[in-house]
């Protein structure tokens, strides 16, 4: 059977697509690299593989692409404009190939830790701008889990309604169950 999952495959073809210095086809991918693959591993009889059909006949659509990025703190801006550049010059190369894709997003490690020992409130203005330079790109921000630990923080509840309230773009969690304890009882 075919070694390569289709998560596996996926990325690969993104990643050509992106980083490549001309454009590429997904039909080019195939070629390239997993026709020989497929000639080495027996396929189901009702999967036929030819030079002429491709992926992109299929019109698939990618759902999301995600870029993960670390940040030192809410202020450091950089990796936040290069993840956007990074995920409009992804999207632009899967429209060229025929493929769209519906959502941009970034993902950040836990916020908490890039807060720099700031308080939740000291935060919200720079979340603000963060969340104003993502809404023009049209993208997505996860800051991750808020709150990880089982402990009591009466602070999080207010100011996560505020985030949500002051932002369209930023979204948050909350762990509220891990495996080593089980729910979170505060």
């Amino acid at each position: 059977m075919f070694d390569q999952s289709r998560r596996n495959f996926l990325n690969y073809v993104a990643s050509l697509m992106v980083l490549s210095p001309k454009p590429i086809g997904v039909s080019t991918v195939l070629t390239e690299r997993f026709r020989e693959d497929y000639r080495h591993h027996p396929q189901p009889q009702s999967v036929s593989f030819s030079r002429e059909r491709s992926i992109a006949a299929h019109r698939y659509r990618i759902r999301t692409i995600t870029a993960g990025v670390n940040l030192k703190t809410v202020a450091d801006l950089g990796p936040i404009e290069s993840a956007i550049r990074f995920l409009q010059k992804a999207r632009q190369r899967f429209a060229d190939a025929g493929i769209g894709v519906q959502t941009l997003r970034i993902a950040t490690q836990p916020l908490p830790e890039y807060m720099a020992g700031r308080s939740w409130r000291d935060v919200l203005p720079a979340l603000r701008a963060i969340d104003r330079q993502i809404s023009a790109a049209d993208i997505l921000l996860s800051v991750g889990p808020v709150l990880v630990d089982d402990r009591m923080d009466t602070e999080i509840a207010p100011w996560a309604a505020e985030l949500i309230n002051e932002t369209s773009r930023i979204n948050l969690s909350i762990t509220i169950a891990s495996p080593d304890h089980g729910i979170h009882r505060r």
